[in-house]
């Protein structure tokens, strides 16, 4: 990392034939600080020079962890990893030698379980031993949205952790972007729905809702009011329908006006019972039916959020087949360029997060200064100067100078 003089130069400019420093025009905020610093051509520099040490440092000790099954020599390689690792590392001046301790130390203790199924039983075994892994951990985290019964599963893994793995990452890249889009097109609809729920967008929503608990479903409510209207109508509409029931075939049945009118019966009672029972029913048909227009579009969204799910459900059905097919297009050779180069981006990317927590504690210093010295002393100045005016000219006002 920068020294802490390299460090002041970042954000703060100093005058000629002076030692005092100004903050540089750039940062007009505290949050601006961050940006310059990780902008910094010797920032950027400093992580070029630290994964160029990196890569030297691997390339010497790669053939040793290739050698492996053959060697079997596990604790003697860990003890040249350990010794080797901090004197490659440390001339960069990137990290201190407690973080490459650290970096080394845990990437280790990582993959030391890993290293031993090496030591056994090749690396060929291992990646076995991960797609097995993958295969039983697989399981539906959307069954209870579904009532596909075919497809229902339990769920032990989300479906980050599963497209998190390294063997997923390098050998099924493709897949992964499908099933992402897929989770984002559920995520979408989902969304969609809910905003439905809330009333965002839906016209009359506000009045179905204004007398509804606070965080209520529009959907609930107007089903709700559905399932009521129909308990409403209940026996005047059973006997509305048996007034004018028909048969399949299009002839009146028996019961109905027409059927008894056919049979010389007079109606006439009946005809006025009809009348009756439609008048009562009107206002309620009318309002189950807007209730019914009003719930087209949000069964529309669950039709396609059913699909949605539907497809993504499909697709996580075909990891284990594509899984497999991708553990077949691998030999002995691949399966061990395959762990070596999973191995190396771990132990990598352990240095580069404890390269940003560095630059994290850099940026804090930094903003520490600011918080004390963002006022320039020329600002200062300049305030007791206007402080001084106004004050001798009230002291003038008042005859006392």
């Amino acid at each position: 990392m920068p020294s802490p003089k390299a460090s002041l130069s970042m954000i703060c400019s100093r005058p000629a034939m002076s030692d005092y420093r100004e903050f540089i025009d750039r940062i007009e905020k505290r949050a601006d600080i961050r940006a310059i610093v990780e902008a910094d051509a010797g920032v950027a520099a400093k992580r070029a020079q630290l994964h160029a040490a990196f890569e030297s440092w691997w390339s010497a000790i790669r053939n040793d962890l290739a050698d492996l099954p053959k060697s079997k020599q596990l604790m003697p390689l860990r003890r040249e990893l350990l010794d080797s690792f901090e004197p490659a590392m440390l001339p960069v001046n990137c990290l201190d030698r407690y973080a490459l301790m650290g970096a080394i130390a845990g990437w280790w203790d990582q993959i030391r379980y890993e290293l031993r199924v090496i030591v056994e039983n090749g690396f060929a075994e291992l990646v076995d031993g991960w797609v097995e892994t993958l295969r039983s951990a697989l399981e539906d985290d959307d069954a209870e949205d579904d009532e596909d019964s075919d497809t229902k599963k339990t769920v032990k893994v989300t479906l980050e952790e599963l497209l998190s793995h390294p063997f997923v990452r390098h050998r099924m890249a493709d897949y992964v972007t499908e099933l992402s889009a897929a989770q984002a097109e559920v995520d979408r609809i989902k969304a969609e729905k809910e905003a439905w729920d809330t009333g965002d967008g839906v016209d009359g929503a506000e009045d179905w809702l204004d007398g509804a608990e606070e965080g209520a479903s529009l959907s609930k409510v107007l089903e709700k009011r559905r399932k009521e209207l129909r308990a409403e109508m209940g026996d005047d509409d059973r006997r509305r329908k048996e007034l004018v029931k028909t048969t399949p075939a299009g002839k009146p049945s028996k019961g109905s006006i027409d059927w008894m009118r056919a049979q010389g019966t007079d109606v006439r009672e009946f005809v006025a019972e009809l009348a009756d029972l439609e008048r009562r029913l009107a206002p309620l048909i009318d309002e189950a039916d807007a209730i019914d227009a009003m719930l087209v579009p949000y069964e529309a969204i669950k039709e396609e959020l059913k699909g949605a799910r539907g497809r993504l459900r499909r697709l996580k059905a075909a990891f284990v087949e594509r899984l497999t097919a991708a553990r077949a297009e691998l030999d002995d050779d691949a399966c061990r360029e395959l762990v070596l180069d999973i191995d190396r981006e771990r132990l990598l990317d352990r240095l580069e997060r404890a390269r940003v927590r560095r630059v994290g504690a850099l940026v804090a210093d930094l903003e520490r200064l600011w918080d004390k010295y963002r006022v320039s002393l020329k600002t200062i100045e300049k305030r007791r100067s206007d402080a001084t005016t106004m004050l001798d000219g009230y002291l003038r006002e008042l005859r006392y100078a």
